[in-house]
């Protein structure tokens, strides 16, 4: 993607960040900004780039995994940049997004080099249009192969309505992909003559299977959270443990309990969290080994619109007031929470010397109740990594098995999840914690001043250009991967 575009999608957010002494933004202030870029513009999750979990150490870019095995020379380059603890500008994290932007989505060519090598050289091969229907049926059985079970998910709905077999699912997704590409493409061919298909045709069309998976499964997300929101019937952004089960989900609550979807505050009365719940691993899709599609809610999007409007890491509490109500202008909050969270955030104002922190666990909290059915409640995890898909997948919990589609039972009304307007500002009370803790500064290792080194603009220089390298050289590392195997 351009770099201009990348740019400026995260320039209001760069704006917002706190920057340490040299201008720059710490480590863990750009893993924020590269989970929020790729969770609203792609609805991804990277595998080492999961939600940090209020943790006071966290993965950071070069730990990200398709880096370590596909652009070794770039965490090399990461690892001198935080050494010496100056930090990233702007234009090092742009080259960083488009660089991992490139990578990942350069996986499915780098499955689908394996397939064409067994043909030849896979960059010089042309094929008739039986060969490239072979080669894409090759690639989504070696898919299949690969996540077992689970390749079912990155088939489209429409060739695969009963994925169990896959041998069938595999022949009518592959036969649907390889005619639509032919056809789209008919009035660049000679009808009369044989046409040779290359490699870049067979990436056209499985880039295309990745794009069609992936625009599904956001449409199960949405239908998902449209269902739980017929449960909650009040706006509370909570749903009865019972009607949730009842609905046809089926997560255990030990589960919930873990990523943070059930809150169990009142007594005999245990609810789930919906924004929590849909921001679960197990509403994720693994789409290669370095990435997920997943159930984004409109939180980040919300954020990201509230850092615009303030383009500063605090504001007073009119200021947040004014931006949030320009924001949903469309979706009033009704008056007497409205009133309980404005006076919230005048003592988080008060405590923080008259400004308000947007990137930390009490502002986090705020906007959970003010929008609870959109932004997560801030749960803090034991571990990073139960907040990954591998993790439970690890547990034999795995999101193909955990759901029971249309078993609504018919019957009567539903239990009320919600509080009497009257109680809902007790409530309020009840529930606020003072915990606070700022997402986005280094607590463990802040930033020292070293008087002996100064990175000079070469040297900056340098390290965009061997970020721009390891992008351009996707292929060439997916080539000889392949080429070793054989």
């Amino acid at each position: 993607m351009h770099l201009g575009y990348i740019g400026s999608r995260i320039f209001p957010v760069w704006e917002a960040l706190p920057k340490n002494q040299y201008g720059r933004l710490s480590p863990r202030a750009v893993r924020y900004m590269l989970h929020g870029y790729f969770a609203k513009e792609r609805s991804w999750v990277i595998r080492g780039l999961a939600h940090h979990g209020y943790m006071p150490i966290v993965s950071e870019a070069q730990e990200i995994h398709i880096f370590q095995d596909k652009a070794p020379k770039l965490v090399h380059a990461l690892l001198e940049a935080k050494k010496f603890g100056h930090g990233l500008a702007m234009g090092h994290i742009v080259s960083i997004v488009a660089t991992l932007e490139k990578l990942v989505l350069a996986e499915a060519g780098a499955a689908l080099v394996g397939v064409f090598t067994e043909h030849g050289d896979w960059d010089m091969i042309a094929l008739d249009e039986a060969s490239l229907h072979e080669a894409v049926r090759a690639y989504l059985a070696m898919i299949w192969k690969a996540h077992g079970s689970r390749g079912a998910a990155l088939l489209p709905q429409s060739a695969a309505s009963i994925r169990a077999t896959g041998a069938g699912e595999i022949d009518a997704c592959e036969r649907d992909m390889v005619l639509n590409f032919v056809f789209g493409h008919r009035h660049l061919t000679n009808p009369f003559a044989r046409r040779p298909y290359s490699f870049s045709a067979a990436l056209s069309i499985v880039e295309a299977l990745a794009r069609e998976a992936e625009t599904q499964h956001l449409a199960t997300c949405h239908s998902m959270r449209e269902d739980l929101a017929e449960l909650d019937g009040q706006g509370t952004g909570y749903v009865s443990l019972r009607d949730f089960y009842s609905a046809g989900f089926a997560e255990p609550s030990s589960y919930l309990e873990t990523i943070g979807a059930l809150d169990d505050s009142r007594p005999g009365r245990p609810r789930v969290r919906i924004a929590n719940y849909m921001e679960g691993p197990l509403n994720c899709m693994e789409a290669n080994p370095y990435s997920s599609a997943c159930c984004v809610g409109r939180c980040e999007a919300l954020t990201s619109k509230l850092e615009d409007k303030l383009r500063a890491p605090s504001a007073e509490p009119h200021r947040i007031v004014t931006a949030v109500k320009h924001i949903v202008a469309s979706e009033p909050v009704p008056e007497r929470r409205s009133a309980a969270l404005e006076q919230r955030l005048l003592d988080l104002a008060e405590r923080g010397g008259g400004v308000v922190t947007i990137h930390g666990m009490l502002f986090a909290q705020w906007l959970h109740y003010m929008f609870p059915r959109d932004c997560p409640y801030p749960h803090v995890v034991h571990s990073p990594s139960i907040l990954s898909l591998e993790y439970w997948r690890s547990l034999g919990l795995t999101a193909g098995a955990r759901r029971l589609w249309h078993e609504k039972p018919d019957g009567g009304p539903q239990e009320a999840t919600g509080l009497p307007e009257e109680e809902e500002e007790e409530e309020l009370m009840h529930l606020w914690s003072n915990d606070e803790f700022l997402i986005v500064l280094d607590q463990k290792n802040p930033v020292v001043a070293h008087t002996w080194f100064t990175p000079t603009v070469p040297q900056m220089l340098g390290l965009v250009l061997i970020m721009v390298f390891a992008a351009c050289g996707v292929l060439w590392h997916a080539r000889q991967g392949s080429t070793a195997k054989l």
